[in-house]
């Protein structure tokens, strides 16, 4: 009876240090990478000069810009909830692209700033296709960005499912300013400042030209002017 006692003490301790150090699984379960088609949905390389305008006269002036690509790896188990309950085994894990577009004013005001990303809405609750893209419009310092998140295709946009931004219509051609524009979204953004009682509600978005204006709720207008 003692030796089976021991016989399965030693089970039980083989068995817990087996369990312990068993093999890690992390497979790879999606690579998303962008398209040469999906990238033209922001028509600038950073290398523009970028003039816009105010209807009196006023200029912004955008030409210190880069644009890159990361990629992250994203883990279905977090590094620290890994390290603690997993043995530092994350599991399954996706890997995603994120494109990076930033257009600034080179002057020591800095009174202006284009943000455009390109990302993937794949998450592991959630492994869809869709792509999403975020545009920022800012000017100086007292009034909000506009700021809005929408989907794309490589040749369109759309409204991200329960966003409060939306696409207000679509226009064949428009005028902005003093200027004409062909194939133009108007886009709505609510104030992503609440501190800010002016922001920029309003842009007009081209695949072709990028942003063409951006308007704020008191009505100012800023134009592409080149």
């Amino acid at each position: 009876m003692k030796n089976c006692c021991k016989c399965y003490l030693i089970f039980l301790i083989s068995a817990f240090f087996v369990g312990c150090h068993k093999q890690c699984v992390e497979n790879q379960i999606a690579e998303l990478k962008f398209t040469t088609e999906d990238l033209s949905i922001n028509p600038y390389d950073s290398s523009e000069k970028l003039v816009f305008k105010n209807l009196i006269g006023d200029s912004i002036i955008l030409s210190k810009g880069y644009r890159n690509t990361k990629k992250f790896t994203i883990h279905k188990i977090d590094f620290e909830e890994a390290y603690n309950y997993y043995n530092g085994c994350q599991g399954d894990y996706f890997t995603s692209e994120h494109n990076y577009l930033s257009l600034q004013d080179s002057s020591v005001n800095n009174s202006g700033t284009i943000l455009i990303e390109l990302y993937f809405h794949y998450s592991f609750s959630n492994p869809t296709d869709d792509k999403g893209i975020w545009l920022v419009f800012s000017q100086g310092k007292h009034i909000s960005s506009f700021d809005g998140g929408y989907l794309f295709s490589h040749d369109s946009l759309f409204n991200e499912r329960g966003s409060l931004d939306s696409i207000v219509t679509f226009h064949n051609q428009i005028n902005i300013g003093s200027n004409s524009f062909k194939n133009v979204y108007e886009l709505y953004s609510q104030n992503p400042d609440s501190r800010n009682s002016e922001w920029f509600k309003t842009a007009y978005y081209s695949i072709q030209k990028g942003f063409c204006g951006v308007r704020s709720n008191f009505g100012t207008l800023w134009y592409l002017a080149n």
